[in-house]
């Protein structure tokens, strides 16, 4: 798999053009620990800039859909995976 280097903005791009698909983000947690998460994009939030977006996690969706928001900081993002592609950030 060919890896691509993009910038947080289009990183963010990406994202908000998934259409509600599922896609794969790599990132750092407040704890410091690294985190994947499969997800999809909320589109029902507000402009989201470089800070943090809404996704629902799919996993805790499955466990509890009306508790599975989750935020991802655009800033700690290191890598997305979406349709077979791979974007590292930065």
């Amino acid at each position: 798999m060919v890896t691509q280097r993009i910038s947080r903005v289009k990183a963010l791009d990406l994202m908000k053009k998934t259409g509600g698909k599922f896609f794969t983000a790599t990132f750092i947690k407040k704890d410091g620990s690294r985190r994947d998460m499969n997800c999809t994009y909320r589109a029902d939030q507000p402009t989201a800039d470089l800070g943090y977006v809404l996704v629902e996690d799919t996993a805790l969706r499955k466990v509890d859909p009306t508790r599975c928001t989750r935020s991802v900081n655009i800033q700690t993002l290191e890598k997305l995976k979406i349709k077979g592609k791979e974007y590292r950030i930065g």
